[in-house]
């Protein structure tokens, strides 16, 4: 039998899913929009790669504060409180960071603003599902293409301000973005959702879970500065992360209430599709980034023109969205899924071929197919973490889910930081034992650099180190680029692998709780 048709949105009704959709747009923002402005940044604050990472190490931290203190808040406040407040955060902390002058603040206030998000992430699509009870799978829809959308609109929205009139632009425009939600959402949406019970919190959990992470940060980002296992300070982080790491599964196993419901990965299928999808979110953060580092470092693209090559994902990407709304079913999810995980990691290879002379335009069209196919798996990557879970499972696991949103993207970004440095020193002294049997040729091009930048040297005597500057210059340009070439290449592996993964997944009854669209 046909189910009656659902009644027409009411005003109100349709600027309450405009909100929803805007704020899980600003979280997908949120993650890739730094990418661009933060060479800028770093500058523009006196600061260096290193110290810099703290800011970027805060809003992985802080996204993970605010996911996990959302069952105490909403037992205490409301689910409605809470998505309002987790904007006033975003939007409080992003246009705090315009006015500061130094990288410590600026941490301090991205971290304010990653509560924000973590906050607003976890709770946008209980909103909608509570404003929308009739239309959930509709909701999930918005949910989806907010997220994935923002992820890749980001870098070219934020080329497009990072100019105007500086990188803080970057910054406030998002910001000002939650503000405007936040009224929004304030005018349409209920007075309150229902309140959870007041369990006991896990606070030692989420202080054991939050001092393994920040652990594991300060490994991906100072373990390569100071020489891994010859360094002391490596050995005090090494060992503090391990105790924590223990101590919170531990924890996590004996506590009554615990952070997390463990219990749930008994689930095979729950299990595989949080491990598909910390493949896919790793993979699609981490090559957007290589990527943007590839045109704007070792190619030298103008920011502008650095957005233009990135600007044909969003119709790629909407594309696939489009297409997931007008035919996703249950029953076709596992074939968008594979399909989608496929054509991701066959994309992810080409792109590394890149080297110092790949054309523009063949790079912003495989981008642009990259990107439809990270949008044809997305959605089905969302609904399997619902696929077959009754609502009181959905609840519990949403501390796995939300954990595992934030730390295999921050992996992911610390190994391709490191990988490059490691890679390119490594391609650099292979050149460096090969140089005797290239002498030759190097004479000849140095000296030829040094007839072409001749009539413009003021100082001829300075010509052949000039000369000399260039040629290795070009040389570590070449390191970086294939060094980029073999990183990019590792997580088209990452996504193939997340493509077999899902071959396994199996079909749900008829009758199983979860999406039955997207």
């Amino acid at each position: 039998m046909t189910p009656a048709p659902l009644p027409p949105l009411t005003a109100r009704e349709r600027v309450a899913a405009a909100c929803g959709f805007a704020a899980a747009l600003l979280y997908g923002v949120h993650s890739t929009l730094p990418d661009l402005p933060g060479p800028f940044e770093v500058v523009n604050l006196g600061s260096d790669r290193y110290r810099f990472q703290w800011v970027s190490g805060a809003a992985s931290i802080g996204s993970i504060v605010g996911m996990s203190v959302l069952p105490w808040l909403r037992a205490r406040v409301g689910l409605w409180q809470c998505y309002l407040g987790g904007l006033w955060l975003y939007a409080a902390g992003g246009l705090a960071g315009v006015w500061v002058r130094e990288d410590t603040v600026l941490a301090a206030t991205t971290a304010v603003a990653a509560v924000g998000t973590g906050l607003v992430i976890t709770t946008v699509l209980s909103i909608l599902w509570a404003e929308f009870p009739d239309r959930r799978d509709w909701a999930i829809g918005l949910y989806v293409g907010g997220l994935y959308l923002g992820r890749i609109v980001a870098p070219s929205v934020s080329a497009a301000l990072v100019d105007e009139p500086s990188w803080r632009s970057a910054v406030a425009a998002p910001a000002a973005a939650a503000g405007l939600v936040l009224v929004g959402a304030f005018e349409s949406h209920h007075a309150d959702a229902p309140r959870g019970t007041r369990d006991p919190f896990d606070f030692p959990g989420l202080a054991l879970l939050v001092a393994w992470v920040t652990c594991l940060f300060i490994g991906l980002s100072r373990f390569h500065l100071w020489e891994w296992d010859t360094s002391d300070d490596a050995a005090v982080v090494y060992a503090v992360g391990a105790i924590a790491l223990v101590g919170f599964f531990a924890r996590q196993l004996t506590a009554a209430h615990p952070l997390f419901d463990l219990a749930l990965l008994r689930n095979h299928r729950f299990a595989l599709a949080v491990v598909i999808k910390a493949l896919a979110d790793a993979t699609v953060i981490t090559v957007l980034l290589a990527v943007t580092r590839y045109m704007v470092g070792d190619r030298g693209y103008p920011r502008a023109t650095a957005g233009m090559v990135l600007l044909p994902c969003v119709p790629g990407m909407l594309l696939a969205l489009a297409l997931t709304a007008r035919v996703g079913t249950r029953d076709n999810r596992k074939l968008r899924l594979v399909v989608g995980m496929f054509g991701l990691a066959v994309c992810t290879w080409q792109l590394g071929r890149i080297d110092l002379f790949t054309d523009k335009w063949w790079l912003a069209g495989v981008l642009a197919v990259w990107a439809g196919c990270a949008g044809l798996a997305g959605s089905p990557v969302i609904c399997l973490n619902f696929d077959g879970l009754t609502p009181k499972q959905v609840a519990a696991s949403a501390s796995i889910k939300n954990v595992m949103r934030v730390v295999p993207t921050m992996v992911g970004v610390g190994v391709l930081a490191i990988a490059m440095d490691a890679r390119t020193d490594a391609i650099l002294d292979v050149e460096r034992q090969t140089v005797e049997s290239n002498r030759p040729p190097i004479a000849d091009v140095t000296a030829r650099i040094e007839q072409q930048i001749g009539p413009y040297s003021a100082i001829p005597a300075d010509l052949p180190e000039q000369a000399g500057t260039v040629v290795s210059g070009w040389a570590r340009a070449n390191a970086r680029v294939w060094a980029t070439q073999a990183v990019i290449q590792w997580f088209a592996v990452i996504a193939g692998a997340g493509a077999v993964l899902s071959l396994f997944l199996r079909p749900l009854p008829a009758d199983a709780p979860g999406p039955l669209r997207g």
